[in-house]
């Protein structure tokens, strides 16, 4: 059961640990288990969702209510299963996955042509070349994209900042 006001932080911080973990159980807050195992699409889909995605793949459990707790929180709780990907990212893919991942979501509601033009060291003229390189379209708004993508974009981008 992990503290709600940290569960996103040591979350974050195992899937970087990923390939060393066989399996990882853990209850947290249910608007937090949903964000993390949220589709593709989905209006819980977020930063967390991919960022978590890159290294496990994430199983909804059962719902545990207040009255099982003393004293008795506001909100229901979720049991989670994150499970290591067999395709999980390379630890040298890591960090530019997870710019490619914030920046993209740091304007959600607007369309990546916007929002991925505050990578660090891009200039527009470079972000065609990327999304072409990836096979993602520009036109997409963050929440549309998968992990894989993202991890594509990502990999396209390393690409275009080191020529």
């Amino acid at each position: 059961n992990l503290p709600y006001n940290i569960a996103t932080r040591v979350i974050l911080r195992l899937e970087e640990e990923a390939p060393l973990l066989p399996e990882l159980v853990v209850m947290v807050q249910k608007e937090v288990a949903e964000r993390i195992c949220a589709p593709v699409g989905d209006s819980g889909y977020s930063a967390l969702t991919v960022l978590v995605a890159g290294g496990f793949t994430c199983t909804e459990g059962f719902v545990v209510g207040p009255e099982s707790f003393h004293p008795r929180p506001k909100v229901d709780s979720r049991v989670i299963r994150l499970t290591p990907r067999e395709d999980q990212l390379k630890e040298q893919e890591r960090e530019d996955f997870r710019t490619v991942v914030l920046t993209a979501f740091s304007q959600r509601r607007k369309m990546l042509r916007n929002t991925l033009r505050n990578l660090p060291g891009i200039t527009g003229e470079m972000l065609e070349p990327i999304a072409l390189t990836a096979g993602i379209s520009l036109e997409k708004r963050p929440q549309q994209i998968s992990w894989q993508e993202y991890a594509e974009l990502g990999r396209a981008y390393r690409r275009a900042l080191t020529g």
